[in-house]
């Protein structure tokens, strides 16, 4: 099924969010994991967009490794479902398999008594919405996180096979934003590199 153009927006918009978020790869359409199904609307084995990224962990909490150094930062997954009509929110969507998970839509779309308990929600004013850099980070007006995702513990299977599913993709990706900028390429430049 061919996307919305306010699925193509909440997509970019969400792709910000996750770059905003400490996400350092970020893909649309990757399959992750799962290990059991947490309730009825959890029925979706594809998140629409994922990102792995860094989380800063307090002193008590961290953990050393073999070498005995201890991490202020820890790698998690963080998804981000969109939803841009009711309908679609009752056709389900993924609620497991990442360390946070998040559900995206339109302003007043949706409740919060509608949406489970351990997933973020983000409300998303598109007709309002800008953006800026600042440093590392984009500043996000027009979008409100209405309730913050819960963390959930993935295995190392779930978070290697969604990094490794999510790297594919990226670089599958790269390949086909190659392929149409080579024509463009070859048709200005006549093939032939600077010296």
């Amino acid at each position: 099924m061919a996307k919305t153009e306010d699925t193509k927006t909440l997509e970019k918009i969400g792709m910000l969010f996750l770059k905003s978020n400490r996400c350092h790869i970020v893909a649309s359409e990757v399959r992750v994991w799962c290990q059991k199904r947490l309730n009825d609307l959890d029925n979706h084995r594809v998140i629409d967009l994922l990102g792995v990224g860094l989380k800063w962990v307090p002193e008590h909490k961290q953990v050393a490794n073999e070498r005995g150094y201890k991490s202020p930062n820890i790698e998690v997954l963080r998804g981000i479902e969109i939803k841009v009509s009711e309908n679609d929110f009752k056709n389900g969507f993924i609620q497991s398999g990442c360390n946070y998970h998040y559900l995206m839509f339109p302003k007043g779309m949706l409740s919060l008594e509608q949406i489970p308990k351990h997933v973020g929600a983000i409300e998303v004013d598109i007709d309002n919405f800008t953006w800026s850099k600042w440093g590392a980070k984009y500043r996000l007006r027009g979008l409100e996180t209405i309730r913050s995702p819960k963390f959930r513990t993935t295995s190392d299977l779930q978070y290697n096979y969604a990094t490794r599913e999510l790297t594919k993709l990226c670089s599958d990706q790269m390949i086909r934003w190659a392929r149409e900028q080579l024509p463009e390429y070859v048709r200005q430049y006549g093939g032939q590199k600077d010296v």
